[in-house]
């Protein structure tokens, strides 16, 4: 038998090796023995060398002649022919087994053969087009391959290849899978139907090269991973990591890029990012219990460990240890970063730019772990059943603080802008060097709410767990539960489900949070009614569950409940496998608008006319539902509006408040500080702005022109001093102005001028009481009455 190679070949009896001479050293058919007793084929190609499977050899293993398919020798073998009909094994002893098409391992299932890549051998798929199907393969491997190639080796040019190694892979021995080619290699499977699973039997896996990508991947008998790849993708598919803390994923590359896309499986191994750049996202993913790590993190080197979410969420769920520290970078704000351990101790840390930090319990950051340092970024405290104790906040530009109540080891504001406090957390000092600082909510106690519904909705033909608990949706950034959908998309409640969405086939979830206020003086009566299709459910103050509809079929459900009072939180829940949408004559309906899901009855008629019940929308006056509690508050109390009902409430407290000049506060309510320091433009506190202790006020800054300006009443507490700081610059710099209250400041409220600085100082206010001035007692100097 000859080809264009001149090269020949001598079929000889069983047991007898059949040999091949070629000419050049280009790819042909390769050496091969058949040992017939053992159903054992050999398939020779010598070091440096490339050969391609003999024809015969072909026909032996498509007729299942032979049960192992062994490749011999250090050179390469490049398989393209379907051999799906094969079901023995195949063994890669020595050199390179080259794959470019996923039937070139024989039959793909379970069932079949399985490869074996023998410690220094190569595994390697080479695809020259994108391949379609699924297959399971067993295929068991150790070692780093061929010259550092990896025992499973990607070199092909295809994009998009996936499952290109089988979802059965089994560790003999530590081992490397490395990428050679610039597009992305897979352990891969979309859909979940045949997920990949890894036995590691405790060793350790090496992953290098280009891109790799993890999808529906779940390591048993786990050992360690180690990454040292330019980007390496934990994509979506709920790749699920067995075992615990004592199993490591270490990430080594200074260039690094660590993707995760929708990552929602198990992962309590503990991360070690050695020398990774940064975590980013390939798609804005909105969930806490999707995108997280849930096992420990360990930081090392002062390595700053970057999250660049864009508009997405990330979640560190394990303790974060170690010196280095953590940066999130977002895209307009839209970075999320939500850290739950309340055992952190990392030493150097946090940075936020255009993203937002959620802590979710006591010790989430480290007190004295470094500090929080925030442009044009935020914070949020979701945990409104515990007391945070919080390292240095450094607030630059444009900033937000949202919720919990607790304790700032020290606060200091810089850049233009303003930093919005929404907050009841505190520190001993406020240090405004730049901008202002607005406070923005009225003194409550964690009664927050929506100005209006909004209802989030997922549609997907696989749709979410229908239990009670997996229901537990957060909208508009208020959440009910750590682990909960969040925020898929926003949509404004309405009394209906949204007509243009008709597809019975597709799930929905909704849900609602906020405050009802009975503005009796005694216990009144309300009526809920919902409609749906699988589950709907309302509930008031947590545990009073006004009605439940659970069942397949849909219908109709009314509820009342009877309530104090004052503020009753309030939830509804609901989750459909399909709507009325297709059939509105259905006569399983008893509404008049088909789509109708949730109203309200404050008067408690227990009706099941719709026309009875109103939208969950506040009409405006606070007797609806409310995002703040309203704004009558006079000395750290609010009351409800039409009753004598007061809610006991508290201001953030800043013990001291440092002012640089230029700088100011913005106040939604009445305001006292203890200790004061230069000169704040101050709006809000309509009424007053209280020094209860001390003002110290610098003479260089009062000769500049600064004075402290407020559109209320600048108020001293019995005992208030002023300490003046400093030489006058010039004899004649004084008197000088240094207050316009516009509502004045009360002549017995005028404070005393501190020790060590009476027979120099005196303060007077003007006539019309709008005024004061520090007059430098010295040079003989009067106060001027205006």
């Amino acid at each position: 038998m000859n080809n264009s190679k001149s090269t020949s070949r001598w079929l000889l009896a069983a047991n007898v090796m059949l040999t091949a001479t070629m000419s050049t050293p280009a790819a042909s058919a390769a050496d091969y023995s058949r040992d017939e007793a053992l159903k054992t084929l050999y398939v020779n190609v010598e070091s440096d060398g490339t050969g391609t499977l003999p024809t015969e050899c072909i026909s032996l293993l498509k007729e299942n002649a032979v049960t192992n398919l062994v490749k011999k020798g250090g050179g390469k073998l490049s398989v393209s022919e379907d051999l799906t009909s094969y079901t023995g094994h195949i063994t890669v002893a020595e050199g390179i087994y080259s794959f470019t098409e996923n039937v070139a391992l024989g039959k793909l299932s379970n069932d079949a053969g399985s490869v074996y890549v023998e410690d220094g051998a190569t595994l390697d798929y080479s695809p020259q087009a994108k391949a379609g199907g699924w297959y399971t393969k067993r295929i068991e491997f150790s070692g780093r391959g061929v010259n550092g190639m990896g025992a499973l080796s990607f070199s092909g040019p295809a994009v998009n290849e996936r499952m290109c190694f089988g979802s059965n892979l089994v560790m003999r021995a530590d081992a490397l899978i490395k990428n050679n080619h610039n597009n992305n290699g897979y352990l891969y499977q979309t859909g979940g139907s045949y997920p990949i699973w890894l036995d590691m039997n405790g060793h350790t896996l090496t992953f290098a090269g280009n891109t790799v990508v993890l999808g529906c991947l779940n390591v048993v008998n786990p050992g360690h991973i180690i990454v040292s790849n330019h980007t390496f993708y934990i994509n979506a598919g709920n790749n699920n990591f067995g075992g615990g803390p004592e199993n490591t994923f270490t990430y080594r590359n200074t260039s690094g890029y660590l993707k995760f896309t929708n990552q929602s499986g198990k992962t309590p191994w503990t991360f070690k990012p050695e020398q990774l750049r940064v975590i980013t996202f390939d798609t804005a993913n909105t969930s806490t219990n999707s995108n997280y790590w849930t096992g420990p993190v360990e930081l090392s080197g002062g390595q700053r460990f970057e999250v660049q979410p864009k508009t997405g969420h990330f979640s560190l769920k394990g303790a974060v240890k170690g010196n280095g520290w953590i940066s999130v970078r977002g895209t307009d704000g839209g970075g999320h970063l939500h850290l739950f351990s309340g055992e952190n101790s990392f030493t150097g840390g946090a940075v936020g730019y255009l993203a937002t930090y959620h802590l979710w319990n006591d010790g989430a950051l480290p007190t004295d772990g470094g500090s929080l340092s925030l442009t044009n970024a935020g914070v949020r405290l979701e945990n409104s059943d515990v007391t945070y104790t919080l390292p240095v906040l450094e607030l630059c530009k444009s900033n937000s603080v949202t919720g919990g109540k607790g304790t700032w080891r020290k606060v200091v504001k810089t850049g233009a802008d303003t930093a919005v406090w929404d907050s009841m957390t505190g520190s001993d000092l406020l240090d405004v060097q730049g901008g202002t600082v607005r406070f923005a909510t009225s003194p409550r106690t964690q009664l927050a709410g929506l100005i209006e519904g909004r209802r989030t909705y997922y549609t997907a033909n696989t749709g979410i767990d229908a239990d009670w608990k997996a229901l537990t949706v957060a909208t508009n950034g208020v959440t009910l539960a750590p682990d909960a959908y969040y925020n898929f998309s926003h949509h404004l409640w309405t009394d209906q489900w949204p007509s243009d969405q008709t597809s019975s086939s597709r799930r929905y979830t909704i849900s609602y949070t906020g405050y009802l206020w009975n503005n009796e003086t005694t216990n009144v009566t309300w009526s809920f009614a919902g409609q749906a299709y699988t589950h709907m459910g309302v509930t008031i103050d947590h545990t009073n569950k006004v009605f439940r509809f659970t069942g397949v079929g849909g219908g109709t459900v009314q509820g009342n409940v009877t309530v104090s009072p004052g503020p009753h939180h309030f939830d509804v829940r609901g989750y459909c496998t399909a709507l009325y949408q297709d059939n509105p004559k259905d006569s399983r309906l008893t509404w008049p608008t088909y789509h109708f899901a949730v109203g309200f009855d404050p008067l408690g008629r227990g009706s099941t006319n719709q026309a009875d019940y109103r939208k969950l929308v506040d009409p405006g006056d606070g007797s609806l539902l409310t995002w703040d509690i309203p704004d009558r508050v006079t000395e750290g109390v609010t009351t409800v509006p039409g009753t004598d009902y007061v809610i006991g409430g508290s201001a953030p407290v800043f013990r001291k408040m440092r002012f640089a000049p230029g700088t100011g506060a913005d106040f939604r309510y009445n305001y006292s500080v203890e200790a004061l320091e230069g000169f704040p433009a101050i709006t809000g506190a309509t009424e007053h702005f209280t020094v209860s202790s001390n003002w110290t006020v610098r003479t260089s800054e009062v000769a500049a022109g600064n004075k402290l300006t407020t559109p209320g009443r600048l108020v001293f507490a019995p005992g208030a001093t002023v300490s003046v700081v400093g030489t006058p610059p010039a004899a004649d710099s004084y008197p000088q102005i240094f207050v316009i209250a516009r509502s004045g400041i009360p002549d017995e409220s005028l404070p005393e001028i501190a020790d060590g600085a009476n027979g120099k100082w005196t303060i007077r206010r003007s006539a019309d009481g709008l005024d004061v001035e520090l007059v430098r007692k010295a040079h003989g100097l009067r106060i001027i009455l205006r």
